[in-house]
């Protein structure tokens, strides 16, 4: 259920006068996604955050040499809106995302290119477009093909509380976010008979993310746990889903921060089946449950 990675929507604030406009805000500035975790905004507004993946490694400490997998390459703008993206997979595949920001809210492209033979793959767009006070039309293309139309509405404090998903001119469904304190505390799929699914989240006193609890049509089917230390990164995580007989991943991180308080190398220990695997006739791992990360950020 953790995305592994996500395209971000990025959001530009605007500011009107006496109705005073609702802006399409990027609450996500200054922050990249992880796997066992949730974003967290980075300390000292970084300009370019690229973050190498490390696998077949020599020992199990941070230090530890090992072989790159890819990369991915975040740059930011003077708001923390992330501007550019490049996904780097060795020996299979670059993607590039790119983000423009207008009155209208961001408008998004993504061309993916096989690295062996420079052909492209894949092209995707979205464009916004404002319909109303404080609600924002995107649309998601492929090759020109419109894939699907969201309308997302926000409410007067500028937070993202609704969003409709449609597909030719067929609601399929919608998702309404509540807040308390300012932080997401429960998030709804919606379909026409009803809720579908419901998430709940938990945090400490700290404010750090301290679990999340999923439903499906009014049944409990999982969970994630995060302990976090005093950075609010998660140092241990696990997740628990009911419909697959209980099965449970989990997985133990360790970091190395910089001077501003972001962490710069991430050793993880994980149960999850696909970091035990070897592909395209590579080489057994000695460590195939560890898996480093190594970031570096340019301010």
């Amino acid at each position: 259920m953790l995305r592994v990675f996500k395209v971000i929507w990025f959001f530009l604030l605007i500011v009107s006068c006496k109705s005073k406009d609702v802006g399409y805000i990027n609450y996500d500035n200054w922050e990249v996604p992880e796997e066992y975790s949730y974003s967290k905004k980075l300390n000292g507004n970084p300009k370019e955050v690229k973050e190498i993946v490390y696998t077949y490694l020599s020992d199990t400490t941070l230090n530890a040499e090992g072989k790159s997998s890819g990369y991915q390459l975040y740059k930011f703008d003077s708001s923390g809106n992330i501007v550019f993206l490049k996904t780097h997979i060795d020996s299979l595949y670059e993607t590039n995302f790119t983000y423009q920001y207008t009155k209208n809210g961001p408008q998004f492209r993504a061309a993916s290119r096989d690295i062996n033979s420079s052909s492209m793959i894949s092209d995707r767009k979205s464009a916004s477009a404002k319909i109303g006070r404080n609600k924002f039309e995107i649309t998601d293309y492929y090759k020109d093909t419109v894939v699907m139309t969201k309308a997302i509405t926000f409410d007067e404090e500028r937070r993202w509380v609704k969003e409709e998903r449609w597909k030719k001119g067929t609601l399929l469904n919608t998702v309404t976010s509540y807040y308390y304190d300012d932080k997401l505390k429960r998030r709804e799929i919606n379909k026409k008979e009803g809720i579908e699914s419901e998430d709940i989240y938990y945090y400490s006193d700290k404010g750090f993310l301290d679990s999340i609890s999923f439903y499906f049509e009014g049944k409990r089917v999982g969970q994630y746990l995060f302990i976090n230390n005093e950075h609010g990164d998660p140092v241990y995580f696990e997740e628990t889903n009911i419909n697959k007989n209980y099965k449970t991943d989990k997985a133990w991180m360790k970091y190395q921060y910089d001077n501003r308080g972001n962490w710069i190398k991430k050793i993880v220990l994980s149960t999850r089946e696909q970091h035990k695997y070897s592909y395209y006739g590579q080489a057994v791992q000695k460590y195939p449950e560890y898996e480093l990360t190594v970031r570096e950020i340019k301010y």
